[in-house]
C-alpha cells in the first residue's frame, strides 16, 4: 500500500513539473512576437477599448483597493458590471489587472496579459491531453501547437482579448469536468473553473464547455446509471450557477441596448444566435459567411481535405474495439465546432 501512494505521488509530481514547464513554453513562445513588433498584442479592440479599461480596473485595484463596476474613464461605456467582457469578477483576471498600473507602457501591459494567458492556455492543453490519455511527447505537441495557433493570434490574443482569455480556461474546465468523478479535488476543480471560464465573459467558450459537459454527462449517465457518473453534470451546473453573478447585470442591460440584433450578417450585431455560432466556428461547414460589406467567403474544406481524411484513412478501424466517452466528448465537439 505504501508503495502505490509512493508512485502515485511521483506520478503526480511529475505532471505538475510537466504542466509547469508548458506554462513557461506559452509564455516564451508567446513572447517572440512582443519582442520583434513591440505592439504585436496590442492592436483594434485591444488599443480603443480593452487595454484603458482594464488599466482602469488596475489601478481602482491597487490605489482605492476597490472593484470599479462603474467607471467614467471610457467613452464606450462605463458600466463594467453590465458589460461581461471585462472579467471583474474572475478573480484571476484581477490579479492580473492590478499588475497593470506598474507597466507603464499600453502595448508592453498588452504583451504581459498575452503572455500568462498563452502559458494558461499551454499548460491547460497539456492537462487536457494527459486526461485524454495521450503521452507526454503528444502533450508537448499540442501545447506548442495551441500556441503557435495564427487564428488565436491573429483575432484573439491581439484583438478580441475576452475570447482569448476565455478559452485559456476553457481548456482546464473541460479537463476537470472530464475529471469530476475522480476524486473530490477534481469535482472542486471543474466546479472553479467552470466559473472562471464563464466570468472571464466571452459567450463561444460557455456554449462549447457546456455542449462538452452535457455530452460526456449524457454518455456517463446512460452508460453507468449512478450517482457518481452524474458528478461531471453537477459540477458543471454549480460552477454556472455561481456565475449567474457575472452574467445577470448583462442580461439586465439588453433592456436597454441599442445593439441587440442577433444576425451576424449585420454590422451591429451583439447577440449572435446559437446556429451562426455553430455555423461560423465549423471549419468544414460548407457554407459561408456573409460579410458587412457584403462579400461572400467561402468556407474552406482546408481542414477536411488535408488533416481529417487522411487520419481517418490511416486509422486500423478493425483494431478499434471502445472509444473512452472522455475521447467520444471531444471527437464530437471539435467535428460541431
Amino acid at each position: 500500500m505504501q508503495g502505490f501512494w509512493e508512485n502515485k505521488m511521483f506520478l503526480n509530481n511529475k505532471i505538475c513539473k510537466n504542466i509547469a514547464l508548458s506554462f513557461l513554453i506559452g509564455i516564451v513562445l508567446s513572447s517572440v512576437p512582443m519582442l520583434i513588433y513591440g505592439n504585436a498584442y496590442y492592436r483594434d479592440d485591444m488599443q480603443t477599448q480593452y487595454m484603458p479599461v482594464f488599466y482602469s480596473i488596475g489601478s481602482m485595484l491597487i490605489h482605492y483597493h476597490q472593484i470599479p463596476f462603474l467607471t467614467t474613464h471610457t467613452w464606450f461605456g462605463g458600466n463594467i458590471s453590465g458589460e461581461f467582457q471585462y472579467g471583474i469578477f474572475n478573480p484571476v483576471e484581477l490579479i492580473l489587472y492590478s499588475f497593470l498600473p506598474i507597466i507603464k507602457s499600453l502595448p508592453w501591459g498588452a504583451g504581459f496579459l498575452a503572455a500568462i494567458h498563452y502559458g494558461i492556455l499551454s499548460a491547460g492543453i497539456f492537462f487536457l491531453c494527459k486526461t485524454l490519455g495521450i503521452s507526454n511527447k503528444y502533450a508537448y505537441v499540442g501545447a506548442v501547437t495551441i500556441v503557435l495557433n495564427n487564428f488565436i493570434f491573429y483575432w484573439f490574443a491581439e484583438s478580441w482579448f475576452p475570447e482569448f482569455s476565455s478559452i485559456s480556461f476553457m481548456v482546464w474546465a473541460v479537463a476537470f469536468v472530464l475529471r469530476a468523478k475522480d476524486s473530490k479535488w477534481d469535482f472542486l476543480a471543474a466546479v472553479i473553473a467552470t466559473y472562471l471560464t464563464i466570468t472571464t465573459g466571452f459567450p463561444q467558450t460557455i456554449i462549447a464547455l457546456a455542449l462538452c459537459g452535457l455530452i460526456y454527462s449524457g454518455i456517463e449517465i446512460y452508460r453507468n446509471r449512478t450517482l457518481i457518473s452524474s458528478l461531471p453534470l453537477i459540477s458543471l451546473g454549480l460552477g454556472g450557477m455561481a456565475a449567474l453573478i457575472s452574467i445577470l447585470p448583462t442580461l439586465a442591460m439588453l433592456l436597454i441596448s441599442d445593439r441587440t440584433a442577433s444576425d451576424m450578417t449585420t454590422a451591429t450585431s451583439m447577440i449572435p444566435s446559437l446556429g451562426d455560432l455553430l455555423v461560423v466556428f465549423n471549419p468544414i461547414h460548407p457554407s459561408h459567411i456573409l460579410y458587412p460589406d457584403n462579400r461572400n467567403v467561402k468556407a474552406s474544406l482546408y481542414y477536411a481535405g488535408w488533416f481529417i481524411l487522411p487520419a481517418l484513412m490511416f486509422i486500423n478501424w478493425k483494431s478499434i474495439r471502445y472509444i473512452p466517452q472522455k475521447n467520444l466528448c471531444i471527437f464530437v465537439c471539435v467535428f460541431v465546432f
